[in-house]
């Protein structure tokens, strides 16, 4: 095997990318049952046979999953994980926080840190080493004051956003996309350069953007704004004024950051699973893996 585990990781969110948002949804379901029923083969759908006739079961719109933070993650959490940790990855972004948790999680998480014992790992690492580092954010006054329950809620608007970061001997990669119409899916966050290479240097500058978006402050501020677009390429303020799409950032701002890092990603936890589905089941063979 030539390529590194992140090249492999990310030409199977290629083949994904490469079908239709509607046929790359079905694909994902089908991953996300296969999991759920603890299964290592990802079969195709069933269908039906009616007269004589194979008859395809009806099928809702997924194209809106690669829009959704939290699909885009646990699509990256599906592939990446060993199969003894696949089930704790997805609880990761399942999993209902509580307000003790948060306080203590809070005080103690770090994504710069965690990313700079990665990046250690991986300089220092006698044999190719992929890390990958599954984020979500939120907004600490929004969890504490009971989300969309809380009065100031409708007046104000509090965010959450899930991305994955890959770390490999030759740079980082991020997946993400953004919820909101106003911004971008997973297919345009690709179409934008977004799952490129980056540099370590590059990703380095990044981190303290992120740093400084994690710091808490009395007001969402134009400088934590600009962060905020140099990570994540969306201007929260634009559409948070008044008469745009949502309405002004929560006047008190915490940010909370839950990691989940599988700091060794091999080949086999990439090949664990057998794939039927048609369109997929030639493309991530051992041997089709191998060659990417």
């Amino acid at each position: 095997m030539s390529s590194s585990a992140l090249t492999i990781l990310h030409e199977m969110i290629q083949v994904f990318l490469g079908n239709p948002p509607q046929v790359a949804g079905e694909y994902l379901t089908l991953l996300e049952e296969a999991v759920d029923s603890r299964s290592q083969v990802v079969i195709d759908w069933p269908h039906f046979v009616a007269n004589g006739v194979t008859i395809p079961p009806p099928r809702p719109d997924y194209r809106s999953r690669w829009s959704t933070g939290k699909d885009v993650t646990s699509l990256v959490l599906f592939l990446a994980p060993p199969r003894a940790r696949l089930f704790s990855a997805q609880r990761f972004l399942q999993h209902s926080w509580t307000v003790e948790t948060s306080h203590q999680t809070f005080l103690s998480t770090k994504l710069s840190a965690e990313y700079l014992r990665a990046k250690n790992s991986i300089l220092n690492a006698q044999e190719p080493k992929t890390v990958v580092i599954a984020v979500r954010v939120e907004d600490l006054f929004d969890t504490i004051n009971g989300g969309l329950s809380h009065p100031q809620a409708s007046q104000s608007t509090a965010f959450q956003h899930s991305f994955t970061i890959g770390i490999g001997s030759e740079g980082v990669r991020i997946w993400q996309c953004w919820d909101h119409e106003f911004a971008f899916s997973l297919y345009g966050w690709q179409a934008r350069g977004g799952t490129r290479v980056r540099s370590f240097e590059e990703m380095d500058a990044w981190m303290q953007k992120f740093d400084h978006l994690s710091q808490p402050s009395d007001t969402w501020s134009t400088e934590l704004n600009d962060s905020y677009k140099h990570c994540f390429e969306v201007d929260f303020l634009a559409h948070c004024d008044i008469g745009n799409s949502y309405a002004p950032m929560a006047s008190i701002y915490r940010s909370l950051i839950w990691m989940f890092t599988l700091p060794d990603v091999t080949f086999d936890d990439l090949a664990k699973f057998t794939w039927d589905a048609p369109g997929l089941r030639d493309k991530f063979t051992r041997q089709a893996l191998r060659e990417m």
